[in-house]
């Protein structure tokens, strides 16, 4: 393709763009009319291809009751993942003496618990895990689900999953950039749920208790 100070304007020309560690590997392709100050819209293209391989992590799930155990109806279940996860992935390529460099951040996430169809929550961070010294501090999470019921049999686990949404955009050179909208990584998994019988129990003078 020429310079661009040899390009004709309202010419139709053809641009191609290789990975510098892979002078074979096309990154990107496409034809163009050129006007000049109108080259926002191959960059963006390109970014948009870039966004595509952008290394998502897949969210990973906590609870308390931890995962491998039941969760108790009527009690508050903890909701969090790896705050590994919870961090902004970029990838960048230059091409050509241009930039353009891609990050999605975490936005929100959306659990679904899986016990009816509104059994959702959304968590606008990562959730706060659970510690043996904010139960003695009596504190809730930010991010947490009471199960009013258990599954119907013979079934003893609801399909749950935790869905991480992203904000995707871009910046390239001599552009501000832009948004990309938004993209989105699921995990599923499943929740044992049990109900717990309170006895009600009376103190003896032997002190023992006796159930009622």
């Amino acid at each position: 393709m020429p310079l661009a100070g040899e390009l004709v304007v309202g010419q139709r020309y053809f641009i191609g763009c290789h990975y510098t560690d892979s002078p074979g590997e096309l990154a990107y392709r496409d034809f163009f009319v050129y006007q000049p100050g109108e080259e926002g819209p191959v960059l963006e293209a390109l970014a948009r291809e870039l966004a595509r391989d952008l290394p998502l992590p897949q969210p990973t799930p906590a609870t308390s009751p931890p995962l491998d155990r039941e969760q108790i109806v009527g009690l508050p279940t903890w909701l969090w993942i790896d705050p590994a996860d919870w961090q902004p992935v970029s990838l960048a390529v230059e091409l050509g003496g241009f930039e353009v460099a891609v990050t999605a951040t975490p936005a929100r996430l959306d659990w679904d618990l899986g016990e009816h169809e509104d059994a959702r929550v959304t968590c606008h961070g990562p959730g706060t895990p659970w510690t043996p010294e904010a139960e003695a501090a009596g504190r809730t999470s930010d991010c947490a689900w009471v199960f009013q019921r258990v599954p119907d049999p013979p079934a003893t686990a609801y399909p749950a999953s935790v869905t991480l949404v992203w904000d995707v955009s871009y910046t390239a050179t001599g552009q501000a950039g832009g948004s990309l909208g938004r993209n989105a990584t699921t995990t599923g998994f499943e929740l044992q749920v049990a109900e717990r019988q309170a006895v009600v129990c009376y103190d003896t003078p032997a002190g023992s208790c006796d159930p009622a």
